[in-house]
């Protein structure tokens, strides 16, 4: 069926809605925002994103799972965040206002260290430029499982096809 090519809030119901650009759309329904919007990142809707389709609940929307772990990768090497510490981007990224932050930098810490050698470990100092591609990935899978994304249900929204069945007074089958 290819990648959805738009996006958008349902309303009415928690749900968001993916149009296909041939008819077919998905209500994806329930579950957390990150799930709904193909956003691991709950990143807030941007020119930044190039991937971006949509903007429902507030956030940024993607086609597809891989390509809003993309946008939340790309994010995190933008001038932004690039020459902060892991700590300072965590705090930049989760405020404490809004998230449990040193229990964030410590999850995250613990699951990038987890089974390294001391001289490939990271620490909440370790700024992130200096993280090659593979271990800010690790970065970024830690703060999807800190996020703890739940998943709801995928319904599938058919086009009217335009087409009536027509019975007739012979028909043997109307009475």
């Amino acid at each position: 069926m290819g990648k959805a090519v738009s996006a958008y809030e349902a309303h009415g119901e928690l749900a968001t809605i993916y149009d296909f650009g041939n008819g077919v759309k998905e209500k994806w329904v329930g579950g957390s925002k990150a799930w709904r919007n193909n956003n691991p990142g709950n990143l807030t809707p941007a020119k930044a994103h190039p991937n971006q389709i949509g903007v429902a609940w507030g956030m940024a929307v993607f086609p597809s799972w891989e390509d809003g772990k993309g946008a939340m990768f790309a994010q995190l090497r933008r001038p932004l965040y690039r020459n902060l510490s892991l700590a300072k981007a965590i705090y930049q990224y989760a405020p404490p206002k809004f998230n449990p932050t040193e229990n964030y930098i410590s999850f995250v810490l613990a699951h990038v260290n987890e089974g390294k050698a001391e001289n490939e470990k990271i620490n909440r100092d370790t700024v992130l430029s200096s993280l090659s591609d593979e271990r800010l990935w690790d970065v970024v899978n830690a703060m999807i499982s800190f996020e703890k994304t739940t998943e709801g249900k995928i319904v599938k929204i058919y086009p009217k096809t335009g087409l009536y069945i027509w019975h007739t007074s012979h028909d043997e089958k109307v009475k």
